[in-house]
């Protein structure tokens, strides 16, 4: 059987030892995920009973110092110590209360999409409307505030669908999505430094835009694979 593409490292036993396990599957309704032994596993002789799950143990904190803050992240620094005694530094980013992305489908089931500059990058990003959360704020009034600053519409209907975290490795963040529909078209009400290029897409358009890559924003490819079904079957009632 494929196992598909994980990265945990949870231990099981099988075939009379424990393996190191890299990739996801699933065996007798019990999630596994690793390098198994695919002849183990075509014999038929690793079950559920004779899987051992070694639990895995969080690292302490030993210090933490916040190196450079500003109004959008800080950058930090912390000492930690494994459970078998190891010692390292970790930095990682961290906003101040997360992001919000929203997919906004109009009365005609096209979305409301956006070409917009990366900096950091050095390219052109199409991408839906998307921002962070600040201190106070909470996620509906971030995304109401962020649909109005990069679009221009104002929506009568927004429903959360889901929370992710975008990078796991060096970014302490949660995004939030949103659906929304029933929009009020407007003026955009971009902040400093922000300009964007409003583009208005079918179902089959998104999709071939992320397939070619002309989408390669990370946000924007989570949030479709939430909402596409969600935005197809708004297009189906109308």
């Amino acid at each position: 059987m494929a196992l598909a593409p994980c990265a945990s490292r949870t231990y099981f036993r099988g075939c009379g030892s424990y393996v190191n396990l890299g990739s996801h599957g699933r065996l007798g309704g019990v999630s596994i995920a690793g390098e198994l032994d695919c002849r183990c596993y075509a014999r038929g002789s690793v079950s559920p009973d004779k899987i051992v799950i070694m639990e895995l143990k969080p690292w302490k904190t030993l210090s933490s110092e916040v190196i450079n803050q500003n109004a959008w992240s800080s950058f930090i620094h912390n000492e930690f110590e494994t459970p078998d005694g190891r010692k390292g530094d970790y930095y990682y980013m961290k906003t101040p209360a997360g992001s919000v992305m929203v997919v906004p489908v109009l009365a005609d089931g096209r979305l409301v999409l956006h070409r917009e500059y990366r900096y950091v990058f050095d390219r052109i990003s199409l991408a839906f409307p998307s921002g962070g959360i600040q201190e106070g704020q909470t996620a509906l009034e971030a995304v109401r505030a962020e649909l109005k600053e990069e679009s221009g519409y104002v929506a009568k209907s927004i429903e959360k669908v889901g929370e992710l975290a975008p990078s796991t490795g060096i970014l302490y963040e949660y995004t939030t999505y949103f659906f929304a529909q029933d929009l009020e078209e407007g003026e955009p009400e971009p902040e400093p430094f922000e300009e964007f290029e409003k583009v208005l897409m079918t179902i089959e358009e998104v999709d071939e835009a992320i397939a070619s890559g002309e989408v390669w924003d990370g946000f924007t490819v989570c949030a479709w694979q939430l909402m596409r079904e969600r935005v197809l079957n708004y297009r189906n009632q109308l």
